[in-house]
């Protein structure tokens, strides 16, 4: 058995909503970003109007890839407020499935539905159909943290490796 405990904190969401939730809009905007700036430098002399309009599309892509993770981030971290001091989400790996106690519910799951584990650097990120659960590093109450992978990794049936980001 595994339990984890923590209080959610700002790097933890912030490394979860950039290399997991986010990580194809920051994809998709750089691509954009590169075809509104090669757009706007053949475009300069035979149509200006087209080319900055193509530079401001950009500029705004880009503001937006800057600002977002940072606003989504200060949202999870809004809606997770509790108690200070006292751990908000408890989770606990039982042999059959894993009970959760996050900060608006209780729930448990079972093992067969988690289709991904994601390692982070301070969180494993489990992906449960749309739903994602985080079970932050360094924060195991009971069990052994370095044989949590492999654990897991032997339970999910529909997992057979971490994904590293």
């Amino acid at each position: 058995m595994f339990k984890n405990q923590y209080q959610p904190n700002r790097q933890m969401y912030k490394e979860y909503v950039v290399k997991i939730l986010m990580r194809g809009y920051i994809v998709r905007g750089i691509v954009l970003i590169m075809i509104a700036g090669v757009t706007c430098v053949l475009l300069i002399r035979r149509s200006p109007v087209i080319a900055v309009l193509e530079g401001i599309a950009g500029g705004i892509i880009l503001l937006s890839l800057l600002l977002m993770p940072d606003a989504i981030t200060r949202s999870l971290l809004t809606q997770d407020q509790g108690i200070e001091g006292l751990p908000l989400c408890t989770i606990v790996f039982y042999e059959d499935y894993i009970a959760l106690t996050l900060p608006r519910a209780q729930s448990s799951i079972d093992y067969a539905l988690i289709d991904a584990v994601y390692s982070l650097k301070t969180c494993y990120v489990l992906k449960v159909n749309r739903n994602t659960y985080i079970v932050k590093k360094g924060c195991f109450v009971e069990g052994d943290e370095s044989l949590f992978a492999a654990f897991l990794l032997d339970r999910c049936p529909n997992v057979d490796h971490l994904i590293k980001k």
